[in-house]
């Protein structure tokens, strides 16, 4: 679906999706300013939609003016009316502040999977990481795989995890597998984390968990590990643009995202909440290796 201003978002997620572009331009110019060659004549204008929140310089200040619903920024916890006081590492309120068309132009380099924004609201200050999506030279890298489906093979997967073990999946052939794809950054998937504890204590060595997670920094991917006392193989993949994530389709399904493989080799169900495919994991998991019935849609 469209926002109305060109902001791609996908009809009824609850979790986060990466931006289908980045900004047209390095910095956005205030008409005004582009006209006269000068300040703006306008104490506000209104600049492009990043992450489905648009933004808008009100005197020296860069403010939230909107917020879809269910966008990476609504989700992330932003509200019209917040004001962006750091982008990055770069104050934007100082003795010299920013002027708001270059913070945009800050947000809108190339390069990087996300952008670190500190936010003011009332006299407390909320920190938030968006997803920006990944520069490549060939347009036709850019498509991601179609996300996974009932009844097809599983992908192949082949990584290191956090404690420096090799694995694949083929290794857990004959056993049910529950891939799950989060982000230290994703407050869905702190939720989804405690859902993700639950089955692992219920189903135990029954039920392989592999954990995906799309952090690029390592300390906050260990971090987030440690303190949810995450289950199982967790394993990081480096972003949007990780091997294991494209293979899968994640830049398109958004995260949280979870893929349930039975024992033979094959996708049971696959989406964003793992409450609603408990009733297949329960069959599954009783099934074993053989007859495994799959259901369950992307």
């Amino acid at each position: 679906m469209m926002n109305g201003r060109g902001t791609s978002l996908r009809r009824g997620t609850r979790g986060i999706l990466p931006l289908a572009a980045l900004l047209a331009s390095a910095a956005w110019i205030p008409p005004d300013l582009a006209r006269a060659g000068g300040a703006p004549q306008r104490s506000r204008e209104t600049g492009p939609s990043i992450a489905g929140m648009t933004l808008a310089a009100r005197g020296e200040r860069l403010i939230v003016d909107q917020v879809l619903p269910g966008s990476p920024a609504a989700l992330a916890g932003l509200l019209a009316g917040d004001v962006v006081l750091v982008v990055d590492e770069t104050p934007l309120i100082d003795l010299q502040p920013l002027p708001p068309w270059e913070a945009l132009g800050l947000i809108g380099r190339a390069g990087r999977p996300q952008v670190r924004l500190v936010i003011g609201r009332g006299a407390g200050t909320l920190t938030v990481q968006l997803p920006l999506s990944a520069t490549v030279d060939d347009p036709a890298d850019a498509a991601p795989a179609e996300p996974p489906i009932p009844g097809e093979a599983a992908r192949p997967l082949t990584a290191r995890t956090l404690d420096g073990t090799p694995i694949t999946l083929a290794d857990f052939r004959g056993r049910p597998v529950l891939i799950e794809f989060w982000a230290s950054w994703c407050p869905p998937c702190r939720d989804q984390a405690v859902t993700l504890k639950r089955l692992s204590i219920e189903y135990g060595e029954r039920l392989v968990i592999v954990g995906i997670s799309l952090d690029t920094d390592a300390k906050s991917f260990e971090a987030f590990v440690y303190n949810q006392h995450l289950p199982g193989h967790q394993v990081m993949d480096g972003g949007w643009a990780g091997p294991i994530g494209s293979a899968y389709g994640i830049p398109k399904t958004g995260i949280p995202y979870a893929v349930l493989i039975d024992g033979d080799g094959r996708v049971a169900a696959s989406g964003m909440s793992l409450k609603e495919q408990e009733t297949t994991l329960a069959r599954v998991v009783a099934a074993g290796p053989a007859g495994s019935r799959r259901e369950g849609g992307p």
